[in-house]
């Protein structure tokens, strides 16, 4: 199936935080240790980098949009409330605010759902539902349109390939009609951490790269879960698996 380049709704901050993430992780896991111009007790980011950086994060966490999608995506895997009609109002709301038609609404949630491999028997759906292979080259696309570093994306496509059984396992788990629990369960707002004391360096939480990692793929997937349906499918996935790489810790 043909892979059309992603629509990114994105702020200039969100943007700017994207970058920010970018370089952060890039440095954190050595792609440029030889290039450093700064201590190895040091940070690849100056202190106006980094106080911006956390400024953006405290907006980015701080959206409606944040939260809706985040919700949207925690909840599409639990059976007792992926048939919510609420679930439906926010995506069909959000998508509408992009400027995408609300015309059959109905069916494009069900064949939206059917693609995402959540639920079964839908009346509308008019393809398989998402591999996990696909998946992957779709989820580089976008780290790549989204202006993030080249060894950023092999890195954050490296951990997100880590979690494929827990996230096919997610999937399994919906379809049959059961609800997230322990270690299933999907949490996306806890993967975008702010340091309370804007102390990062110090609480360690520069040099946790799975907890960056997550935060990056969630803040990037959440550009693209209210556009067309793959698009959509691919952001509900990518930050579910993003929640699962903040939860592996370091």
């Amino acid at each position: 199936m043909r892979i059309y380049r992603p629509e990114i709704h994105a702020s200039s901050e969100t943007k700017k935080l994207i970058r920010l993430l970018s370089r952060l992780i890039a440095d954190t896991v050595g792609v440029s240790t030889q290039h450093r111009n700064y201590p190895d007790e040091g940070i690849p980011l100056t202190d106006v980098e980094l106080g911006e950086l956390i400024v953006l994060l405290t907006k980015f966490r701080e959206q409606e949009a944040t939260y809706e999608a985040a919700y949207l995506v925690s909840e599409t895997f639990n059976s007792s409330t992926y048939t919510d009609p609420s679930l439906r109002k926010i995506w069909t709301k959000n998508r509408k605010r992009l400027g995408r038609s609300s015309v059959m609404s109905s069916a494009k949630w069900e064949d939206f759902m059917f693609r995402l491999g959540v639920g079964q028997n839908y009346r509308y759906a008019k393809s398989n539902p998402m591999t996990f292979r696909h998946f992957i080259k779709m989820e580089e696309i976008l780290f790549h349109s989204a202006g993030v570093e080249p060894f950023t994306v092999e890195h954050l496509i490296a951990r997100i390939q880590n979690v494929e059984e827990k996230l096919e396992k997610l999937r399994e788990i919906a379809r049959e009609g059961e609800d997230q629990v322990g270690d299933t369960a999907i949490k996306p707002l806890e993967t975008i951490q702010v340091p309370d004391d804007r102390s990062p360096l110090s609480s360690g939480w520069m040099t946790s790269t799975n907890k960056l990692s997550a935060m990056l793929t969630v803040i990037v997937n959440t550009t693209v879960i209210f556009t067309t349906r793959d698009w959509g499918v691919t952001g509900v996935l990518s930050t579910a698996a993003g929640s699962m790489v903040n939860a592996l810790g370091d």
